[in-house]
């Protein structure tokens, strides 16, 4: 497998990937004494791509891992007390207590920092371009691609892309659609096109995963790069920056 070529000869930052790339396997498959759990988002925003959870006891770090799918593990701990630290672009640090052996499932409340929601009103010009056609086809798209129904979303997310080519956020739910599917591919291609408009930085972590389970790291490690040069002062982004360094 991908993850096992990645752990076996890849430093700290590769490890890091393969942490959250390991969480989207069934929670069932975990044994008893692993400390799971689920993210939630408060207020009615899109959950973030990415969130680094930290394992701490008695304030010193036991272990970190990084979800992307909303689920999370931390490979038996241990009995004891802890505190489970979640961080994540535009949303405020969170922590919650837990106590093993009682505390083996947790949810994790996040809640958007105030400024993401006045995103609106510094929208960038190239949005305020976009047919209002356009928009009603990529909502349409959008939101059945976030119901699992990508067959139909294609339908929308390819008219908004006829309507007007330079429709990032278009190609971007479509190469996320693509990924559902299985099929990294095409939606490398889709990201890709994504890349070339406007975008956010997480834009580059969904790519670099991509290269993760394909086994290609010196493509992953660029992608990480391009993040990390484009994403403003975080946390997750500066401890990227230091895993890039120490390779």
């Amino acid at each position: 497998m991908a993850e096992v070529k990645l752990m076996r000869s890849a430093v700290a930052m590769t490890v890091l990937l393969s942490l959250a790339l390991s969480t989207s396997f069934s929670l069932a498959q975990r044994t008893v004494q692993d400390l799971q759990g689920i993210l939630t988002v408060k207020a009615a925003v899109a959950p973030p791509r990415f969130v680094t959870l930290r394992l701490e006891k008695l304030g010193a770090k036991i272990m970190e891992v990084v979800a992307n799918d909303g689920r999370f593990v931390f490979p038996d701990p241990g009995s004891g007390r802890y505190t489970i630290v979640a961080e994540a672009p535009g949303f405020e640090k969170t922590s919650v207590d837990v106590e093993l052996p009682f505390d083996q499932f947790v949810t994790i409340e996040l809640t958007p920092l105030r400024q993401e929601s006045r995103r609106a009103e510094t929208a960038p010009l190239s949005e305020l371009r976009i047919p209002e056609s356009a928009r009603r086809q990529f909502v349409a798209g959008k939101k059945k691609a976030e119901e699992n129904r990508c067959s139909d979303a294609f339908d929308h997310l390819k008219k908004a892309i006829r309507i007007y080519a330079g429709y990032g956020d278009a190609h971007r739910t479509m190469g996320e659609c693509y990924i559902k599917l299985g099929r990294p591919d095409a939606a490398e291609q889709e990201l890709k096109l994504a890349l070339e408009q406007v975008h956010r930085p997480d834009l580059h972590l969904e790519l670099a995963i991509i290269y993760a389970r394909r086994g290609d790291e010196p493509l992953m490690v660029r992608q990480i790069e391009f993040y990390a040069a484009e994403e403003p002062p975080s946390s997750f982004r500066d401890r990227l920056r230091l895993l890039l360094e120490r390779r």
